[in-house]
């Protein structure tokens, strides 16, 4: 027998067995009945064929089993091929599908035509291959249009969704005719710079202040990814700015606290905006303005005044002492006021006497002790005149025509010389000159000046009212009611007037040309009130001088 597939030796056909039982009974009747033995070994080998014969039927039983398994198994596995061989025709026709590629593709030059259907394995597994290499081949050309695609798409949405948000776009409408990897490269640029944007504007909102505008232009543009450089530049410059202008307000707060001056109010405001420290800057620096001129004032007092007042010298180192320094000043002015009162009243006196007073009147609007320096020489002038003309009374008869002539210059201070020099001249020629009288000592204050042989008059205030009450604008002049910068701008304009008129007669209007400063500068630090209150006084002061 012939070797099977499987390597086993084949089962004999059934004739062959049925002759080898006719040879067998053949051989057994030729023997004959020889005994017992023969029959024994007859049985034995009958058994042994039958042993045979079944264990030959239960390994043919076992290659039936092995070969059905085989089959089956066989069967599983071509259902899974046809399985994956119609998913792969399905996937196949779906890439066709989104490749745009019809039925007519199928057929392009340079691709195998698939093979066909085979109930046998190896030739399934052939068609698997080829279905596997078209759908690598139809998955490139898909990965490839989808790049191409998905490149302007990612183009479009960009320019929406920025475009959505308020942000200019402009660079990107033009960026269709790229490349995919360019157009790629391109979009990635342009949300880089865009991301810039958001930390640009942060700091454009962080400037200070002083530089507000210039920060809000920039922030306007923080929309815009082109122009992140130029915003860069702008927010660095303005930041130089900024520092430039802190430094030069410390240099100025170093030179007046090397000056003596105390900074406390500035110091306070050491972490507010630049504005509002160069707000107070400027109110420090008129501040300062203001106590200078208190200085002046200080040193214009007389000696008896100014000793009493050395105590205000300190306060003149800080300028949140005005208030205290104005109302000091206030007692001073209104003593200084009392006392100015009095020699007017000693001038209305003299005037009312008959006395040429004209050379005091440029003295009335002076300071109080150039005042009282003139007074008192004119004071004295005017007892050696009385004695002038006691002395002349005293005189004959003879002289009374020269001594008529001599009673205008009795009246003249000015004369004094004069008419000492004739009384003196008529007493050699009387024989009764006496010895020379020596010259009086200054005089006492007004108060104490010795009043003449006849009752005084009552004391006039005319000329008072030029410096105890305030003098009233002329009607040209009245500020609007209820106008507050209005009626300040209608002093000034009335004060400016009034001291050039000073200049146009050679007055020097000093003393209301300082109140007038004063008055601008509180006005320029918005302080109204106080603005108002120095230029009426500058305008009251010029006008007292012009009289």
């Amino acid at each position: 027998m012939e070797p099977s597939r499987t390597g086993n030796t084949a089962m004999p056909p059934p004739y062959a067995l049925v002759l080898a039982g006719a040879l067998f009974k053949k051989r057994v009747r030729g023997i004959g009945a020889d005994g017992a033995g023969a029959r024994s070994r007859e049985k034995a080998i009958r058994e042994k064929v039958v042993d045979d014969l079944r264990g030959r039927e239960d390994s043919l039983r076992e290659r039936e089993t092995a070969l059905a398994a085989r089959e089956e198994e066989h069967g599983r596995k071509s259902a899974e091929l046809a399985l994956r061989l119609q998913e792969l025709a399905v996937r196949e026709s779906r890439l066709k599908d989104r490749s745009g590629e019809g039925a007519a593709a199928a057929g392009r030059a340079g691709e195998h035509h698939l093979p066909p259907d085979s109930d046998t394995p190896e030739e399934q597994e052939r068609l698997v291959k080829a279905l596997e290499h078209r759908l690598a081949g139809a998955r490139a050309r898909h990965d490839e249009l989808r790049r191409k695609t998905g490149a302007r798409g990612r183009l479009a949405e960009t320019i929406a969704a920025y475009r959505s948000s308020g942000y200019v776009v402009s660079r990107l409408e033009g960026l269709g005719d790229l490349s995919p990897a360019e157009l790629e490269r391109a979009l990635d640029k342009f949300e880089r710079e865009a991301a810039l944007l958001g930390p640009l504007a942060a700091r454009c909102d962080a400037l200070d202040r002083a530089v507000e505008k210039e920060a809000e232009s920039l922030r306007a543009r923080c929309n815009d990814p082109d122009a992140v450089a130029e915003i860069e530049n702008g927010i660095q410059e303005l930041e130089r700015q900024v520092k430039a202008r802190r430094e030069r307000l410390r240099e100025r707060m170093e030179r007046w606290r090397s000056g003596g001056f105390s900074l406390a109010r500035l110091e306070k405001l050491a972490g507010a905006g630049l504005v509002a420290l160069e707000e107070a800057a400027t109110r420090y620096e008129e501040d300062l303005e203001v106590l200078r001129l208190f200085g002046e004032k200080l040193d214009a007092l007389e000696p008896s005044a100014k000793q009493g007042a050395s105590r205000l010298v300190p306060l003149l180192k800080d300028p949140d002492n005005i208030p205290a320094l104005e109302k000091e000043f206030l007692a001073i002015e209104k003593q200084a006021g009392v006392r100015r009162q009095e020699f007017l009243e000693l001038y209305e006196k003299w005037r009312s006497e008959g006395v040429l007073v004209e050379p005091l009147d440029k003295v009335l609007t002076a300071d109080l002790p150039a005042m009282r320096s003139a007074f008192l020489r004119f004071d004295e002038d005017l007892h050696r005149l009385r004695a002038l003309a006691e002395r002349a009374s005293r005189l004959d008869a003879s002289f009374a025509t020269r001594v008529a002539a001599l009673r205008p210059g009795l009246r003249d201070p000015a004369q004094l010389q004069v008419v000492e020099k004739a009384v003196r001249e008529m007493e050699e020629e009387a024989g009764k000159a006496p010895a020379a009288p020596a010259r009086r000592g200054r005089a006492p204050p007004p108060k104490v000046v010795a009043a003449p042989k006849e009752p005084p008059a009552p004391p006039q205030k005319v000329e008072a009212r030029a410096v105890a009450a305030p003098v009233q604008p002329a009607a040209g002049e009245a500020a609007p009611a209820g106008n507050p910068q209005a009626e300040l701008s209608a002093e000034i304009a009335a004060a400016e007037a009034a001291i050039k008129e000073l200049e146009l007669k050679g007055i020097d209007p000093a003393a209301a040309f300082n109140l007038l400063k004063l008055g601008k500068s509180f006005n320029r630090s918005k302080n109204l009130a106080k603005a108002l209150l120095y230029a009426k006084k500058a305008r009251e002061t010029a006008i007292a001088m012009k009289k």
